[in-house]
């Protein structure tokens, strides 16, 4: 065991390694604690030999695909690139070390042989694969953190893809049917272009009350949905069927508004002035883990890509970053609303917060978690209800009072504008709003379910390509849009895509 250069007794605790650039700091049993936080070695230690291994094939995979990917643009391409391949294989080789298996357990076995740098190495791990929560540590068995950054590398490695194969075109107009590397359009991430797949109603579930909410949890696995009669349920798509899983409450609660985590099996209940939280478990059980009071009834909740809670009592925002998730957290945005908020949406990378109610739709611009101003205001556009796209394009659409949809997109400075309407003749009390694929995909519910898709002629607009005569106020849509879950009144009806 190394020895403390201060004090020359033997390390015993490390800081946590998130990210390549980051520097391993030692400390002995006589060092100052660390302000950016240490924790014990031997702790560490113990929470390893606790896991239970998961199966990671689906991650080595996409890794290799990456490596791949890149030696193969790289070779054709070396002097474009050279710098940055060095860089996404650097933090290929980084995360795959990351990967917890029986080999990495039985190699932290023994604390006595460690050098300095098996210290740096149980510290990244540590740190990739366990989660703080509230004080103790858990294991993160879905590594968000890996997820996240092997989507950021997918990213620039397309980005560079598309800049080689436009310096390379001017070059060589026929580029495209010689080389042997796949284009952006044909790259196997993308889905090929086909025709409109209608859904089809596959099981329904009558209730006595109306549906409140649903929601799919972030693996799919999960849809949750509530009523006044119906307890907070967690059910699975089985056979193409509905079948309750696991009820969250003992009875039914008031509850206002859900939103599920987009990194993690997390849910966050909101019931009059608390805000449950509840995780599933690794015995696959979904468990109550905390619950906050405010002083005043909330209302709404969506959370961000980032795990940035969005929040709304009445006519007031509030911000409530994760970290800590501490009283003195939460953040009050500047009141613009005079009216009660009907619906509040982050965008794809958590960079917008849109608020809506009858009198203003105001777009507010996050640096950080302390930092939000004002980007746009829109009054007098009647719009109650209005949610972002699933992509960085940076869509959003919006309804208002009348029932009239309209698609939002941003301008080349990057001020949003109306970019098409549709008119309804019938005015709106509930609805819902989803974008799937990329946001080539528009499901809304708002009386009947209307499905809209992407003009391929003209990307500025929509069109409905098909309608559910139901009357539906509340659904949710898998990631993968193979499932809709929505609300007919007092039904809970599953509907299913065309193959």
């Amino acid at each position: 065991m190394p020895l403390c250069l201060h004090h020359q007794q033997p390390i015993a605790e490390i800081t946590l390694i998130q990210f390549p650039t980051e520097e391993l700091q030692l400390f002995c049993s006589k060092c100052p604690k660390s302000q950016d936080g240490s924790l014990e070695i031997v702790q560490i230690l113990d929470r390893l030999s606790k896991i239970q291994i998961e199966d990671e094939s689906n991650v080595e995979n996409y890794l290799n695909f990456l490596s791949n990917r890149i030696n193969a643009i790289k070779q054709e391409f070396l002097q474009v690139i050279e710098s940055f391949s060095k860089q996404v294989k650097d933090q290929i080789k980084f995360f795959k070390q990351q990967i917890i298996t029986p080999e990495t357990i039985n190699y932290y076995s023994s604390i006595q042989q460690f050098t300095s740098e098996d210290l740096k190495q149980l510290s990244t791990l540590f740190a990739l694969n366990f989660r703080l929560d509230n004080h103790s540590f858990s294991y993160n068995k879905t590594n968000s953190i890996i997820q996240q950054q092997i989507i950021i590398l997918h990213n620039k490695i397309k980005k560079v893809n598309q800049l080689k194969i436009q310096i390379e075109n001017s070059f060589n107009p026929d580029y495209q049917t010689q080389s042997s590397i796949q284009t952006d359009e044909e790259d196997c991430f993308n889905e090929k272009p086909t025709g409109y797949k209608n859904y089809i109603e596959k099981d329904r579930i009558q209730y006595s009350q109306q549906i409140r909410g649903i929601e799919f949890s972030v693996d799919n696995q999960y849809v949750f949905a509530h009523s006044h009669e119906l307890p907070l349920t967690a059910f699975k798509i089985v056979n193409n069927k509905l079948t309750a899983y696991q009820k969250l409450e003992q009875k039914s609660q008031n509850i206002s508004s859900i939103a599920c985590s987009k990194m993690v099996n997390r849910i966050y209940v909101v019931s009059d002035k608390y805000l449950e939280v509840y995780e599933e478990n690794q015995q696959n059980h979904w468990t109550h883990i905390k619950q906050f009071e405010m002083l005043q009834t909330i209302h709404l909740i969506q959370i961000s890509m980032s795990e940035l809670i969005g929040l709304t009592l009445k006519n007031i925002v509030m911000l409530w970053p994760q970290q800590g998730n501490e009283e003195r957290n939460k953040i009050s945005l500047p009141q613009k609303h005079k009216k009660i908020v009907r619906s509040i949406s982050f965008n794809y990378n958590s960079s917008f917060l849109l608020t809506a109610c009858e009198d203003i739709l105001v777009i507010w611009k996050i640096s950080n978690s302390n930092q939000i101003e004002i980007y746009q205001c829109f009054e007098n556009q009647s719009i109650i209800y209005a949610q972002f796209s699933d992509s960085v394009k940076n869509i959003f659409c919006a309804v208002n009072r009348f029932g009239n949809r309209a698609f939002w997109k941003p301008d080349i400075q990057g001020l949003f504008y109306e970019a098409q309407a549709i008119y309804s003749s019938s005015s709106t009390f509930g609805c819902t709003i989803k974008f799937r694929l990329n946001s080539k995909l528009i499901i809304i519910g708002n009386h009947s379910i209307q499905l809209f898709e992407e003009d391929q002629q003209n990307d500025n607009e929509w069109i409905v390509k098909q309608q559910i005569k139901v009357n539906c106020w509340n659904l949710d849509v898998s990631k993968d849009a193979k499932y809709i879950v929505a609300d007919d009144f007092r039904n809970l009806c599953l509907y299913v895509r065309e193959e």
